[in-house]
């Protein structure tokens, strides 16, 4: 008896998985097929790993129940209803063994094109071969996982999975260091937990711009979600980061937890262009936030201008969202309730602990420091341009809202802002 319970909980959830791997041959073409159109991902090679293990389980399976029929398995009729599953998947193993070596075959191909077409940005400039070899190491370095979990260059029988390019290239960024694969580990260490938690000190919620509309996706004009004035990926702003992008000076973020030197870096390259102008002297109106392409295009704008354009520099070179941040409130050198209304950026230093200011209005000669972690903190009551009353804030991602005094309350009832905002 103690042997047939002992046979009884092999079948576990965990079998019961790997043979539910096996009944549908064309969810599981489906899926290789899938796959194999995403040549960069490290999720789709621990999936082929996955199958493989499986296939090598279930396998086996077979011959564990066989010997349990012996053993007091054919009178107990769970057992044997597991032995008839098993049994009748084992020609669709094979079969999926079959999709499985062909999957891997185009995958390997598929990785050897996405290389040749990445290094073909190596003739470019210096930012256009910094990507190329971010890209190339990433490349190398999936196949080179992919060829360790299935002993490409163990068996001689392998041929047909070997690309000696993608194997050089991945033992070389291995041996000397790698540019996009450990900016990619990295930042997925901090978005996992760091990011999480700053962007849950705050109270989320939608705030809306109703000074000006946009279309939205059916073509109706409607008011603006503030985080939408935040744009990386401006035309603008891109190219003019890579025709500045410069080793001495970079503005191109490459490690995304230690770019305190490009943040200033940014800082101090927008603000050579600033130029100081009220809204109503721009557009005729009273309150109007600019696109960041727009404000390119007009060259002068307001503190709410130049905030969105230096956040959309920032993230747009590779400073990682959570980390800046618009803030609109009352500065601390403000002399009443209704006055010193103003919109600038913080941004959290590497220590992932401090909020520096990035004044949204100064100028180029008026910077008065070098180094980031020199620049006032959001804790300085002495920096007269700091926000003291905090009203709310956004980046390109999130808004956040919470009043946290009653004279941050009234503040904002008496500023131009609390006319034209929505959701607070």
């Amino acid at each position: 008896m103690a042997d047939q319970w002992e046979l009884k909980k092999q079948w576990r959830q965990s079998d019961q998985h790997i043979v539910a791997e096996f009944v549908d041959l064309k969810e599981v073409d489906s899926e290789l097929e899938e796959l194999v159109k995403t040549p960069r991902s490290r999720e789709a090679v621990e999936r082929f790993v996955e199958l493989r293990d499986a296939i090598n389980i279930v396998t086996s399976l077979p011959e564990q129940y066989i010997q349990g029929l012996s053993n007091g398995g054919a009178e107990n009729s769970v057992f044997l209803d597991i032995f008839t599953q098993v049994q009748g998947i084992q020609e669709n193993v094979d079969q999926v063994y079959l999709m499985l070596d062909n999957s891997l075959v185009s995958f390997v191909n598929a990785l050897g094109e996405s290389y040749k077409q990445a290094k073909l940005g190596l003739s470019g400039d210096t930012f256009d071969r910094s990507k190329a070899n971010m890209q190339m190491d990433e490349i190398a370095l999936t196949y080179d996982k992919l060829s360790k979990s299935f002993g490409f260059y163990s068996d001689a029988e392998n041929k047909k999975f070997k690309n000696w390019r993608l194997n050089r290239r991945a033992k070389k960024a291995l041996a000397n260091g790698t540019y996009k694969w450990n900016y990619v580990e990295e930042l997925r260490k901090v978005s996992t937990a760091v990011a999480e938690t700053w962007n849950c000190n705050r109270p989320k919620t939608k705030i809306f711009y109703k000074a000006r509309s946009l279309p939205d996706t059916t073509g109706r004009m409607t008011k603006v979600d503030v985080s939408n004035f935040i744009i990386p990926d401006d035309g603008y702003v891109q190219q003019d980061l890579k025709d500045n992008h410069h080793h001495k000076n970079p503005l191109i973020v490459t490690d995304p937890n230690k770019c305190n030197d490009e943040i200033m870096n940014i800082y101090r390259f927008t603000r050579t262009r600033f130029e100081y102008e009220h809204d109503e002297a721009i557009t005729g109106k009273a309150e109007y936030w600019l696109m960041p392409y727009e404000l390119r295009d007009i060259g002068k704008g307001d503190c709410d201008d130049w905030a969105n354009e230096l956040a959309s520099y920032l993230i747009g070179a590779g400073v990682p969202n959570f980390r800046v941040r618009v803030v609109c409130g009352r500065v601390n050198a403000a002399r009443g309730l209704d006055d010193g209304g103003h919109s600038t950026v913080y941004v959290l230093e590497d220590d992932l602990k401090t909020w520096h200011h990035l004044n949204s209005t100064t100028s180029f000669d008026q910077i008065p420091e070098r180094k980031l972690h020199l620049m006032p903190t959001s804790k300085h009551r002495s920096d007269g341009m700091g926000i003291g009353d905090v009203w709310f804030s956004y980046n390109n991602k999130y808004a956040w809202h919470s009043f946290d005094s009653d004279n941050a309350r009234q503040s904002y009832m008496h500023d131009k802002r609390s006319k034209i905002i929505d959701g607070i």
